[in-house]
């Protein structure tokens, strides 16, 4: 799985590869080691107010890039803090099922 910012480097027709493995052996450990903090954070239940959170912060959210962080930091900039959790499904690219799958890890 690709995250953002994440390079692929595509060999031309004939060129000398040395091994596919390492590469995917990176990803795996990147991704055992991000689904690893995921689930402290979950297991730690420890909640991020989007009121005041970092785009940092946000970004440990499943589902929360940093492309989406940053969304919600200028509609909190824009339109003030966040009344309730729900607010949150103002923002662009946040539905109900992204939403859904969030709202036990948010605080106001």
């Amino acid at each position: 799985m690709l995250k953002d910012q994440d390079k692929v480097h595509i060999p031309y027709k004939g060129e000398k590869v040395e091994s596919a493995t390492t590469v995917t052996n990176d990803v795996n450990q990147s991704n055992n080691q991000n689904a690893a903090s995921n689930s402290q954070n979950k297991e730690n239940g420890e909640k991020v107010n989007i009121n005041t959170a970092s785009a940092a912060d946000l970004q440990k959210l499943n589902g929360i890039g940093e492309k989406k962080a940053e969304q919600i930091i200028a509609y909190r900039d824009q339109n003030g803090q966040f009344k309730k959790v729900e607010d949150l499904m103002q923002v662009s690219g946040i539905g109900e099922k992204t939403f859904a799958a969030l709202k036990d890890q948010l605080a106001i």
